[in-house]
């Protein structure tokens, strides 16, 4: 009996440590078949046949440095740099300028883009500027470009624009581009400023004659659908500054503030103070990407010294 026992123990024993046997080795084929499975994946990725080594099929192979240092291509920052610095004057924006202005005279500053133009049309222009504060301050004329880039009136267009003729190009809904739904939008506000005394606190609507009320309130509806139009058709950040105006014509600080915010937010440097905390505060949540603030790829970011 105990023989017996015994030689079934050591059947079971044999039975048991084949199984193991077997259990190893299936285990082996599974890692072998993992690693030929990541092998074959991670060549089918580098488009190279299994087995082989070297570098991908279709790479340019690496060549030796040549004697003599190869020129460095341009970047397009840089190439848009260098065309600035060369050019008086700069093409605006096809589609989205005053007829019969194609250019403006890049300068240093305001104060001498002013100069630049005659006598009997720079205090116009000099209302326009004083008018959007931060927007037509530069010290550079790469900032100048940068701002024409992105569709902010040239004070030449200013000039040109003629509210009978060009308004009539715009509608409550539509209007055939941006700069003349931003000129509209600024003569609108310009209309309204001459309703308000020059001193006023409180609801704004107090400050008008009841006559005027329903004409102020259509004027506002007016100049809200031109800013929607200039946002929407190619001067994005201009359509703010203008926001920013009407907000501070109206007496809301915090319009104001939050138009300034999204300004810096959008990719303009020039607004960012030490004391603009609400710029800081939506910075922190805003997306970064020009794309979102409304305008198109390719534009030149802020210039940067």
């Amino acid at each position: 009996m105990r023989a017996s026992v015994h030689a079934g123990t050591r059947i079971l024993i044999r039975i048991s440590a084949r199984t193991n046997t077997v259990k190893r080795a299936i285990l082996w084929i599974i890692l072998a078949a993992g690693l030929s499975l990541a092998e074959f994946q991670f060549a089918v990725d580098r488009k190279q046949p299994v087995g082989t080594s070297g570098p991908p099929i279709g790479a340019v192979p690496i060549k030796p440095a040549p004697s003599q240092p190869a020129a460095a291509t341009s970047s397009p920052a840089a190439s848009w740099r260098a065309e600035v610095e060369r050019t008086t004057q700069w093409a605006l924006p096809l589609g989205n300028r005053i007829p019969g202005v194609e250019s403006s005279r890049l300068t240093d500053n305001a104060e001498v883009w002013i100069s630049s133009l005659p006598s009997s049309q720079q205090d116009q222009a000099r209302r326009f500027v004083d008018s959007y504060g931060t927007a037509y301050q530069f010290d550079s004329k790469l900032v100048q470009a940068w701002m024409l880039a992105h569709g902010f009136p040239a004070l030449e267009e200013v000039i040109a624009y003629d509210f009978a003729r060009m308004s009539a190009d715009c509608t409550i809904i539509t209007c055939s581009h941006g700069k003349i739904a931003g000129l509209t939008a600024d003569h609108l506000m310009n209309e309204m400023q001459a309703m308000l005394p020059e001193q006023w606190s409180g609801p704004y609507l107090e400050h008008i004659p009841p006559g005027m009320r329903n004409q102020f309130i259509g004027q506002h509806a007016r100049v809200m659908a031109h800013i929607r139009q200039t946002g929407e058709r190619g001067g994005a950040l201009f359509s703010v500054y203008l926001n920013a105006r009407l907000e501070r014509l109206l007496g809301n600080n915090e319009g104001v503030r939050l138009s300034e915010s999204l300004i810096r937010a959008c990719g303009d440097q020039r607004m960012l103070t030490p004391n603009n905390t609400s710029a800081l505060y939506i910075l922190a949540r805003l997306p970064r990407q020009q794309q979102s603030c409304g305008y198109p790829a390719g534009l030149p970011q802020f210039p940067r010294d």
